[in-house]
């Protein structure tokens, strides 16, 4: 094939060249050839998801701490005005009061009815009508819009028009991502023992109290107002604290706050990695039969239930060091030292009821306290509460006035000051965090419960176990850091 190209010539004119064997190079393909108009638009379409989804999260954050700052609205204001101290039981309640209790739209509960959502999560003994009447008097808000429940529409209806109105929202609702619900109800909290929150130590970064039976540390179920930081703050003063562990409420003893958020992370991360020495002080039945045992044994955990089993298979290793201390003939309790290597939940309550040895009067793990409840011989020593406990002030003639609210609100409660299903437990365990070791400048320790007071030698209460008794086992010690 033969080619004739005009080369230009400067100031002359063009000469015609012929070329054999030139051949025509094509044009190497894009790389990236130019999107279809349809997949133009579907990337369109997806960069709106994305935009969309973003406005989701900040507004869903703005609402996460709107949340937050309303659960801590009052704290600032709180005062001993908010409570009433009962002469006879010795018991601290709080007075009920309005509140909101607001929840964002958890991944299981997405594409379920919002009633259904309320009556399962939260019912208790409610019955559903109970929730379809708190959606009724709009006491039940989603994104702080109103529900219409005047026309019930299908599933199909409620999930098109959701949110097309300012206002109101169509009933039922169908719970999406990202969804806030809110309560406002007539709050009644469970009460708790009046004893004062002692300082054990503080600095700069930490604080470290002796927390007192019955309370918990965090707001949670039937407290708020009565957990231990509302009462640190009541008592001491004392706001923005972060804790580093866990203590049941009805354990008594060593609870350490960090100040700051640094100090917190570091605290965290010697508890998970066993890095801090802890002995706690059980009074349990039976006269144990080993001066010391090692009880290593996983356990496992049902959200639902609060509650802590024996599972050898798939439970989390969990490891307990127990010495004998004393024992008490007239009662057949003994006083034994617990050192827990890990920090599962209720660990050591249920090791001591694995080995056949539960504590007095635990009513979780420990059948027999309910069997022995109203034996004196059983019960020993006197614990920390007044025998008049189960008689309970009368509020609607203490204070009419909040009967009154609560009946505005149509309160379940009133005029009791007990919540609906509150049980008793504010009785003390017989489980008392004694002593944490950092290291050998920062150990924090409190004084000896009265159920251990018979105790003769109580400085070998302080006392390190033998160096034998401390070494941690190294092929459970990343098994620990997955705590």
């Amino acid at each position: 094939m033969t080619f004739i190209m005009e080369l230009p010539d400067r100031g002359h004119a063009s000469k015609q060249v012929e070329t054999s064997s030139l051949e025509l190079v094509e044009k190497p393909k894009r790389k990236n050839p130019r999107p279809s108009d349809q997949e133009i638009e579907e990337r369109q379409m997806a960069k709106k998801a994305r935009s969309q989804q973003l406005s989701q999260n900040r507004k869903s954050s703005e609402q996460n701490s709107a949340s937050r700052s309303e659960f801590w609205a009052d704290l600032g204001t709180l005062t001993e005005a908010d409570y009433y101290i009962c002469p006879e039981s010795g018991l601290r309640y709080v007075k009920p009061y309005r509140f909101e209790f607001r929840v964002n739209c958890k991944r299981r509960w997405i594409g379920q009815p919002l009633e259904t959502v309320f009556t399962e999560e939260f019912g208790g003994s409610f019955p559903a009508q109970y929730w379809r009447n708190e959606v009724d008097s709009g006491r039940i808000t989603l994104n702080n819009r109103v529900i219409d429940t005047s026309k019930y529409k299908t599933t199909e209806e409620s999930v098109c028009e959701t949110g097309k109105s300012k206002d109101i929202v169509p009933y039922p609702i169908i719970l999406r991502d990202n969804d806030c619900m809110a309560h406002v109800v007539h709050r009644h909290e469970s009460p708790v023992l009046n004893i004062p929150i002692r300082i054990v130590f503080q600095d700069s970064t930490i604080l470290v109290v002796d927390k007192p039976p019955s309370a918990p540390i965090h707001p949670c179920g039937t407290y708020r107002r009565n957990s231990l930081l509302f009462l640190l703050f009541l008592q001491h003063g004392l706001t923005g604290l972060k804790s580093c562990h866990r203590l049941d409420s009805l354990t008594s003893g060593i609870v350490i706050f960090a100040k700051d958020s640094k100090t917190a992370n570091t605290l965290s991360e010697h508890m998970q990695k066993c890095q801090m020495s802890k002995t706690y002080l059980a009074r349990i039945h039976g006269d144990f039969p080993y001066e010391h045992y090692s009880c290593q044994v996983n356990l496992g955990h049902n959200s639902r239930l609060a509650k802590a089993s024996i599972d050898p298979e798939n439970g989390k290793f969990a490891r307990t060091e127990f010495f004998k201390v004393a024992y008490e003939p007239e009662t057949n309790t003994s006083i034994v030292k617990c050192m827990p290597y890990t920090g599962r939940t209720h660990q050591i309550r249920i090791h001591l009821e694995h080995l056949g040895y539960p504590i007095v009067n635990d009513p979780i793990y420990n059948g027999r306290s309910q069997q022995d409840s109203n034996n004196e011989q059983t019960q020993g020593y006197p614990i920390e509460i007044n025998p008049q406990y189960s008689k309970h002030p009368d509020m609607a003639s203490l204070f009419p006035d909040i009967v009154t609210q609560g009946k505005a609100l149509e309160c379940t409660h009133c005029p009791s000051f007990l919540p609906r299903d509150w049980q008793f437990s504010y009785a003390p365990l017989y489980l008392h965090a004694l002593r944490y070791k950092w290291d050998e400048r920062r150990t924090f320790q409190t004084d000896v419960p009265n159920w251990a007071a018979h105790v003769k030698d109580q400085e070998i209460l302080y006392q390190d176990p033998p160096m034998e008794a401390l070494r941690f086992v190294q092929d459970h010690n990343k098994v620990a850091d997955d705590e």
